[in-house]
């Protein structure tokens, strides 16, 4: 596949993931929690999602930002931030699923909510140093 169709394609999925998350947001915000009838037990949207993924859907969030953003780059900065991204994505899911903590390795836990917090920080700080890095390189020199 050329550069040109996987940008696209990270894009589209970028897109919808953001709605998506969006979505969840605006869905907890119009009708807050869900309740299960008879058992007194609520939970939120954001609950049920670190529930269900055990939170490292969450991680996704600046992916599909930054993918937005490097659509409109030059491919080597693509190339760059792709490549950071297929490694540092599985290791943080890697990290936060086998931290120290009672309740199962998902965000919402001690242990695991810091090492969620660190490796997004760090994900944003690089993410972020290889685009304009590759940005500022690829403009004309005079």
């Amino acid at each position: 596949m050329s550069i040109k169709l996987i940008k696209r394609i990270n894009l589209v999925v970028g897109c919808f993931g953001f709605i998506w998350f969006l979505s969840l947001y605006l869905m907890e915000s119009a009708f807050g929690k869900y309740c299960l009838t008879g058992t007194g037990t609520c939970h939120s949207a954001h609950d049920i999602l670190a529930q269900i993924s055990g939170g490292w859907l969450l991680l996704l969030m600046p992916f599909f930002v930054f993918s937005g953003v490097t659509y409109f780059l030059k491919d080597e900065a693509y190339k760059y931030w792709s490549y950071f991204s297929y490694i540092w994505l599985p290791l943080s899911w890697f990290l936060i699923s086998v931290s120290d903590d009672a309740n199962g390795g998902y965000v919402g836990s001690s242990d695991a909510t810091y090492v969620f917090i660190i490796t997004m920080l760090l994900y944003i700080i690089i993410s972020t140093s290889i685009i304009i890095w590759k940005y500022v390189a690829s403009l004309p020199k005079y």
